[in-house]
């Protein structure tokens, strides 16, 4: 029980007048969470800044919109490890030197049979990748043949001037299943021995890859149109 100034304990409020007791006459820790009134409304200029690691709960981030615009960008260190970055390209994105098809509604790239084309495209490598974890092309199947296909890669820092291009070495031929004839949607992923001999990279950098297929080789018995919806890039 607190006492007052004359020795005797203070037992009701009127017993206290005004603006009379300081902090100096409150014993430290006494104020517990119960004492604040639900109401109190404490304005955030009263608070220290909260600097201390796992003080705000991940959960009351309840939307990406109200993080200002002016709080920059998300450092890649602190992009999850492990989480894949998935871009996909449409044929519309980059160049063909044959004939484009006007399909109902995908804009899609047919590579001819009998005959070498090539389709070429680039992407800009996303905030916070380190790697190529797969390149798949998603193509209309028509044909239960093999595809002969070649696929050449390269890459340049696009934040450096004067960077020069390195292509990967490895860029021979090989048969792929064309898997049916029903008009059903197949995924063709490019083998990682295309771009396994690309420089390390990282954000922003620029990777290159020319789709050819050999329609005139012997190996290539597929015998109808490869049409190609757009290629499925998978960083990590």
């Amino acid at each position: 029980m607190p006492t007052s100034t004359g020795g005797g304990a203070v037992t009701s409020q009127s017993q206290v007048a005004a603006n009379t007791i300081g902090s100096s006459q409150i014993i430290d820790t006494e104020i517990v969470n119960a004492d604040i009134s639900a109401s109190a409304a404490i304005v955030d200029t009263k608070l220290a800044q909260i600097a201390t690691a796992s003080k705000v709960s991940g959960a009351a981030l309840t939307s990406l919109a109200s993080i200002p615009a002016g709080a920059g960008v998300i450092p890649a260190a602190n992009v999850p490890s492990g989480a894949d970055l998935v871009l996909f390209v449409a044929p519309a994105s980059g160049k063909f030197t044959a004939t484009v098809e006007a399909e109902a509604i995908f804009d899609v790239m047919s590579f001819a049979d009998g005959s070498t084309q090539y389709w070429e495209q680039t992407v800009k490598v996303p905030i916070g990748a380190t790697s190529i974890s797969s390149i798949v092309l998603l193509y209309k199947r028509q044909n239960t043949g093999n595809l002969f296909m070649r696929f050449r890669l390269a890459h340049f820092d696009a934040a450096t001037v004067g960077d020069a291009e390195v292509q990967d070495a490895t860029d021979t031929g090989a048969a792929y299943a064309g898997g049916a004839a029903d008009s059903t949607l197949g995924r063709l992923t490019v083998p990682t021995t295309s771009y396994d001999g690309l420089p390390a990279i990282s954000a922003n950098d620029i990777i290159a890859m020319e789709i050819q297929r050999l329609g005139g080789n012997a190996s290539d018995t597929y015998a109808s149109a490869f049409v190609v919806y757009g290629v499925e890039w998978t960083f990590a």
